[in-house]
């Protein structure tokens, strides 16, 4: 009853995985948005599993400066699963926009900007007015912009500036991080592949639970980051790893992010029927340069299960020391001593019995 799996579920011995994106495309301040989601089920160990990774995303009319974009990303476990499972997800973003410069007189001591005629009347108005359309009586001079011709107006036919104003010309695409964007929203059904552009965008990184981002513009070489125009509004039940640690090594209702590899993992076994709360709510366009048009903003979740037995079996092996670690107390480890480094200890799993043997 399993869709196609990606090649990391294969190699994972059959993990659960899905992924969900949200796309947010800005022209100005005004936003196109859509949204997708595709999952694997698989079957493994007897066990049926059956994961979906939710979003609430609902696409507003206008996305407008520091106006947040419910997100809502949870998981569920259906009822159809035999068992309760670990979850953990991972957030990657993309980011691309247009520089654009304002196009000066260069003639002019203090660079004042060209002014360029626009329609006074009709379905275009204010609008740039293209040089084919000009008038024969108005004394405007061709200029062009990006091979389109347009009407740069003088000063004397402006009456005061009511018929002209200032363009911006668009420079070359600045990209945020190494990934190369995919094509939305068409997205094969396998997840977590690398011929699924997708999948290969930039992981989000995280000092505790403080987003950075950490993806710079300019292939990955620049100054300026992600984090810098688009704010997360992370969900209530959120704590870091850190936190996790120092209180005392709790499960509980709430997501705990890994800052050393960006992977948020469940503090709980997730039951059949059961729900996550959210570990992202929201997002936010928190600023925008005046010379920027045309901002793409792509937020993808890839997520990740496992069972008892596949943890057992080697599963989430690249799990850092203290993110094993919540995933033995997960298994039932309890009262762990501070001395106690149980990710060097010996773990077998039989049936529903645990064992543990310290490491030496």
């Amino acid at each position: 009853m399993g869709k196609k799996r990606s090649d990391k579920s294969r190699c994972a011995a059959g993990a659960v995985a899905g992924a969900a994106a949200i796309a947010i495309v800005l022209a100005g301040i005004f936003a196109h948005i859509n949204s997708d989601q595709h999952k694997t089920n698989s079957m493994m160990s007897g066990q049926n599993v059956s994961l979906t990774l939710n979003d609430g995303f609902k696409p507003p009319a206008a996305w407008t400066l520091h106006d947040p974009v419910n997100t809502d990303v949870s998981v569920t476990n259906s009822g159809a699963s035999d068992a309760p499972v670990f979850v953990r997800i991972q957030f990657k973003e993309y980011m691309e926009f247009v520089p654009q410069t304002l196009i000066t007189d260069p003639e002019s001591p203090d660079g004042a900007p060209f002014l360029f005629a626009t329609y006074a009347s009709g379905d275009k108005i204010g609008q740039y007015m293209l040089w084919a359309d000009k008038p024969d009586s108005y004394n405007y001079i061709m200029y062009d912009v990006g091979s389109t011709d347009y009407c740069l107006a003088q000063n004397s036919e402006l009456k005061d500036g009511i018929y002209g104003k200032p363009m911006y010309e668009a420079g070359a695409l600045d990209v945020f991080g190494t990934a190369t964007k995919a094509d939305y929203p068409v997205q094969p059904d396998s997840v977590q592949d690398p011929s699924n552009p997708e999948c290969n965008y930039n992981v989000t990184e995280w000092r505790g639970k403080d987003r950075l981002s950490g993806i710079k513009d300019d292939g990955g070489k620049g100054a300026s980051d992600i984090a810098d125009y688009i704010s997360w509004t992370l969900g209530a039940d959120v704590i870091s790893m850190s936190d996790w640690v120092a209180g005392g090594f709790q499960t509980g209702h709430f997501w705990v992010i890994d800052d050393t590899d960006g992977w948020v993992y469940w503090g709980n076994p997730l039951a059949p029927g059961q729900t996550t709360a959210n570990a992202l709510d929201s997002v936010t366009l928190a600023s925008l340069p005046d010379d920027v048009t045309n901002l793409e903003y792509y937020v993808h979740t890839d997520m990740e299960s496992c069972t008892g037995d596949e943890f057992a079996n080697g599963q989430w092996s690249d799990a850092s020391k203290d993110a094993q670690d919540l995933v033995y107390v997960l298994l039932g480890v309890k009262n762990i001593p501070s001395t106690l480094n149980i990710s060097d200890a010996t773990y077998l799993a039989s049936g529903n019995t645990l064992t543990v043997t310290p490491g030496l």
